[in-house]
């Protein structure tokens, strides 16, 4: 039982495991929730309430409600950061691994420094474009931006002079990226993509196609929790590092 993990061995009264089991029962509303509330829906007393938390190792009831509620009844804070370290730490193991041979290949097409980059990117992807775009800048590369909402002119202007064309896209299917890559495409400039999987239409038509799965596949809008992106700027800071 989770409440019994989180007593640990310590003794409580039976209006302290009345109060136990209502927290467990509603943890996604304990951030809502103030002491006096809590006290009313169990009938206990504030004074109870606050003795539990100390007796739970808490300051108060304050500190109680938040770690329970941000990281539940069967972990501690530092398991819970922990297990977080571990998963994040073989999510982003699996990055480099699946894209250690397209590192290699790509290498080889931007070994020559003196190269003119155009990096497009749209909406959150556009994001991540833009930062790739000011750090090589930074670093002295002769670099364009588009966000994909530009007007064409300003990639059309420019494709004689283009030698790379990196595209940013979770999804792969973004119109704005991919009607520029097929124009680069059949002018033969080569094309690096980062999406979240192999089998959409931008990785098909790239030469250096990068991989950085997801979770939450079709999320389109952004609205859970993404792992593309954070493991993405990660990984462009090794991308970086190794060619440029």
């Amino acid at each position: 039982m989770e409440i019994e993990k989180l007593l640990n061995g310590k003794k409580v009264s039976e209006l302290e495991r009345t109060i136990l089991t209502y927290l467990s029962e509603n943890q996604k509303q304990l951030g809502s929730l103030n002491i006096q509330q809590i006290a009313k829906a169990t009938y206990t007393s504030t004074s109870t309430v606050f003795r539990l938390a100390k007796k739970l190792g808490f300051a108060g009831y304050s500190e109680m409600v938040y770690k329970l509620s941000n990281h539940g009844l069967n972990t501690n804070f530092s398991e819970s950061v922990s297990e977080n370290a571990r998963l994040f730490s073989n999510l982003i193991n699996q990055v480099f691994q699946e894209n250690q041979l397209q590192m290699i290949e790509c290498g080889k097409c931007l070994s020559h420094k003196e190269k003119t980059i155009f990096i497009l990117g749209t909406g959150y992807s556009g994001i991540i474009a833009e930062y790739l775009y000011k750090k090589l800048l930074g670093k002295g590369n002769y670099v364009l931006f588009s966000n994909g909402a530009d007007t064409n002119a300003l990639f059309l202007n420019n494709l004689n002079r283009i030698d790379i064309v990196i595209c940013i896209s979770k999804s792969g299917e973004t119109a704005l990226i991919n009607d520029k890559a097929k124009k680069a495409k059949l002018h033969n400039i080569p094309i690096i993509s980062f999406t979240q999987g192999g089998k959409n239409t931008l990785s098909a038509m790239s030469d250096f196609p990068f991989i950085v799965n997801d979770q939450n596949h079709y999320d389109w809008n952004n609205i859970q929790t993404s792992q593309f992106y954070p493991m993405l700027l990660f990984y462009l800071e090794y991308f970086v590092e190794k060619n440029f």
